[in-house]
């Protein structure tokens, strides 16, 4: 059986929760890792459950409850971050995908990861695109009308994570690749201080922690 595994908070209860599909139980053959949103329910405030979208290998995201897809592509989901609520993002070889609008990618990778960047401002959601194992970071706006590409040219990129780095009140992006830290703003310009040189190679992605 072929198993696909994420860890996230489900039921916001402070406890990390495990989410695992076999892809020969649901009958079709999935090709990313699960991601959960959770959903409100009518008009009970705080109240929600959680809706499982996941790609597959022929272009589809499939959403259970209810069991239903969304078709993208003839080629495979790559990967999808949540936007909010119902909504998600997805990445094809060569595309970004939201509702009805596709923005292309630069070049064609079987590697891409997306991630929403989110703050407490609407208009300050982006998304980034990464070619993990490759040297190029795409930075989206939400209705995407404007994009910068940006190179890494001291390694591949490990890994991508969204956070408030010099507390603007916008995410900010923080990259990995070689013995170096980048980080960039919603702009795409690197922030004071950056990169930072770590004395050997990095091997995984970064994870931020508030040092309150």
């Amino acid at each position: 059986n072929a198993y696909l595994f994420r860890t996230q908070d489900i039921d916001h209860d402070l406890i990390i929760d495990s989410v695992r599909i076999i892809d020969t139980i649901l009958n079709y053959s999935l090709i990313t890792t699960p991601i959960v949103s959770l959903m409100p329910v009518g008009i009970w405030p705080g109240v929600t459950f959680p809706i499982f979208f996941f790609g597959d290998k022929s272009g589809n995201v499939r959403i259970k409850p209810p069991d239903s897809s969304l078709k993208f592509s003839n080629s495979s989901i790559i990967s999808l971050s949540v936007v909010w609520a119902s909504e998600f993002i997805c990445t094809t070889t060569d595309s970004l995908h939201r509702l009805s609008k596709s923005f292309p990618l630069p070049i064609v990778s079987d590697n891409w990861d997306v991630v929403t960047a989110r703050s407490s401002l609407f208009d300050s959601l982006y998304f980034v695109a990464a070619d993990i194992g490759g040297n190029m970071i795409v930075l989206v706006s939400f209705d995407f009308s404007w994009s910068k590409t940006i190179t890494i040219n001291d390694g591949k990129i490990l890994g991508v994570s969204i956070a408030d780095i010099d507390n603007d009140g916008s995410r900010d992006v923080v990259v990995t690749a070689g013995k170096k830290i980048y980080t960039f703003n919603r702009n795409g310009f690197s922030l004071d201080n950056f990169p930072i040189t770590v004395p050997d190679t990095l091997t995984n992605s970064p994870i931020i922690a508030d040092g309150e």
